[in-house]
């Protein structure tokens, strides 16, 4: 467990970076709380910028392990989203007169030593922000997630068509993506789902999902490494790439309607195409209920894309026209199905994601462990894979 003086002095670090002076700190009574690759804690601190005292109620999250655990690249990675990948974009927003991206935390800097890795973020819980649970999205937070994530690839459409040299820069990594442990780790736990629910299957009268889930077992790989490496994609940008429910924070009005969310956990951001979100978007987070209405939401994506990349001073049938839209959905969808066994089991078995961060600890890479034994209510499950399935093999996107 780490102390106080070592969270000061991340926090002095950040904050100062931020031309920020330290006058006082106040912890709260609850220390570290486990992430999911990360240990977190609020402190509220007390401020001097330009002669004007301000209190900041902030979120300290910090590297579990030292800098040869399996999630380094991770850590990296997040801290150069705030750093670099936000301050360009919102650079341009500046550049073009608009309104920068708002659905993240605001970002107060980062610290980097040998073994720990900081970011420092607001706080959302005091603003009204809280996380749902597993259960599947309803339509008004999947239209929030969606307005969310088109404004967010139309920054990246833009920027690239704009200013090709700058958005290039923000797509360099300093590890290859194949030497990506993190990447590997979630391949792995999601073929062990892909063939723990063939197994289930095998045992049903259902052999149209017993082939297509033997065709996606064989082919998963493969996909995964077409989109890591942009292979014959030509529209890119800058994913989330770990879209699900953990990782949204909500803000509800006196009828407990969702009007704002924020997104966060960007560990696993790379460049690549925008369905790969919109895939996981769809799989991960919702019910056949809601993807019944999938050509809809695609339709709502697109135009509130279109809407902002008009904004930003671009052409989106340059940038990304509805048909390639379309097209590049139909080719990753298939990323979102397979990693859809993973995250369904997840929801029937509630899982609690405050204590996974003992994986970093073990360094097992061994996702599929947190799920448990089984499916709790096997019979509602099947009733969900079963119409989710059903409607895939309508659509052919497996």
């Amino acid at each position: 467990m780490e102390s106080k003086i070592e969270v000061t002095k991340s926090l002095s670090k950040a904050l100062q970076s931020k031309n920020y002076k330290i006058i006082e700190y106040e912890f709260p009574e609850i220390e570290f709380v486990g992430g999911y690759v990360a240990k977190m804690i609020n402190v509220k601190v007390t401020v001097e910028k330009d002669g004007v005292k301000d209190l900041l109620d902030l979120l300290v999250k910090s590297s579990v392990n030292s800098s040869e655990d399996m999630f380094t690249e991770a850590y990296l990675n997040e801290i150069d989203v705030y750093s670099k990948i936000v301050s360009n974009f919102d650079k341009f927003a500046e550049e073009r007169g608009v309104e920068k991206f708002r659905n993240l935390p605001d970002f107060y800097g980062t610290s980097i030593t040998d073994d720990r890795f900081v970011v420092v973020l607001e706080n959302l819980v005091p603003k009204g922000f809280k996380v749902r649970d597993l259960k599947p999205l309803d339509m008004d937070h999947l239209k929030l997630l969606l307005e969310a994530y088109a404004k967010w690839h139309a920054f990246s459409f833009a920027l690239n068509d704009q200013k090709p040299e700058i958005f290039r820069q923000l797509g360099k990594r300093n590890i290859e993506l194949e030497d990506w442990k993190i990447a590997d780790a979630t391949l792995t736990a999601f073929e062990e789902q892909i063939d723990y629910l063939l197994s289930l299957y095998e045992k049903r009268d259902r052999p149209d999902i017993v082939r297509k889930l033997r065709e996606l077992r064989k082919s998963f790989k493969i996909l995964m490494k077409e989109f890591l490496k942009n292979t014959n994609e030509e529209y890119l940008v800058v994913t989330h790439a770990d879209v699900w429910n953990n990782n949204f924070l909500f803000k509800y009005n006196e009828k407990l309607e969702p009007i704002e969310v924020k997104i966060v956990d960007w560990q696993t951001a790379v460049v690549g195409s925008p369905m790969i979100d919109i895939a996981q978007l769809f799989f991960f987070c919702c019910f056949s209920q809601e993807l019944n209405h999938m050509d809809d939401l695609l339709l709502f994506y697109h135009n509130t894309l279109s809407e902002k990349i008009k904004e930003l001073g671009s052409n989106p049938e340059n940038c990304f026209p509805r048909e390639a839209c379309l097209k590049a959905f139909k080719r990753y969808a298939a990323l979102g199905i397979g990693g859809m066994p993973f995250l369904m089991r997840m929801q029937f078995n509630n899982i609690d994601m405050s204590h996974t961060y003992d994986l970093v600890e073990n360094d097992s890479g061994n996702f599929s462990s947190i799920l448990g034994d089984g499916v709790s209510d096997l019979e509602k499950f099947f009733e969900q894979v079963d119409a989710i399935f059903d409607l895939c093999i309508e659509r052919d996107l497996l």
